[in-house]
């Protein structure tokens, strides 16, 4: 044991053992389980220790110890704040009401997509013309579900990838090369989505000019 660290004590809570962090004052119930290191780099593990109200001063220790949802620093001590591993109070409950909510908070988001989002509008208006096209081209039910699918495939992207935009512009405005590549990503996708729907009608276009 370093110099100047006090010995550890028995722990009141019931532990047949005293654990090093009792040196300090703090205990574990039994069954808990036993810390473990999370070696953290460098501005990372600052960005951890200030999450938690505890900023890394020049000379701090370099690992962050974990222990049953109580982050410790090298000595042991552990920092005030525990760990939140409760569910989300914003999670709605269930029943006809959950419902309910539900609808409401999706026609809130087409709304805020159709306000905020150009290029959801632009793919509304290719749907509302695409859909009743859709059930003039097919002969089938399958191929006019095919059809009407691939249509809404591009909306139902393009929704996501706005969500994605939002949530990005939400935590920094500023250019990040995370931030970018999300955005990238989710851009991505939606020009997947869109080039699926054209392979479908185009593939149902040639088969009836071949038929």
């Amino acid at each position: 044991m370093p110099p100047g660290r006090p010995k550890a004590k028995s722990s009141p809570l019931g532990g047949s053992k005293p654990h090093r962090g009792a040196a300090w004052g703090y205990f574990l119930p039994p069954g808990r389980p036993k810390a473990k290191s999370a070696p953290l780099g460098g501005s990372k593990q600052a960005q951890v220790c200030a999450a938690w109200g505890h900023p890394l001063s020049p000379g701090s220790p370099t690992r962050v110890h974990y222990n049953a949802g109580y982050p410790h620093n090298h000595g042991g001590r552990p920092f005030s704040k525990p760990m939140n591993d409760t569910h989300s109070p914003y999670k709605s409950k269930g029943g006809p009401r959950r419902l309910a909510g539900a609808l409401r908070y999706s026609l809130q988001g087409l709304g805020a997509a159709f306000k905020h989002e150009a290029a959801f509008r632009q793919e509304l208006l290719a749907a509302v013309v695409l859909i009743p096209l859709a059930f003039w081209l097919g002969n089938t039910l399958v191929e006019q579900a095919l059809l009407i699918a691939a249509v809404f495939l591009v909306l139902i992207v393009e929704v996501l990838n706005s969500a994605l935009e939002a949530l990005a512009d939400a935590i920094t405005l500023e250019q990040h090369p995370l931030i970018g590549r999300a955005k990238d990503l989710g851009s991505a996708a939606v020009m997947l989505s869109i080039a699926l729907a054209c392979i479908v009608w185009l593939a149902v276009i040639v088969h009836h000019a071949a038929a």
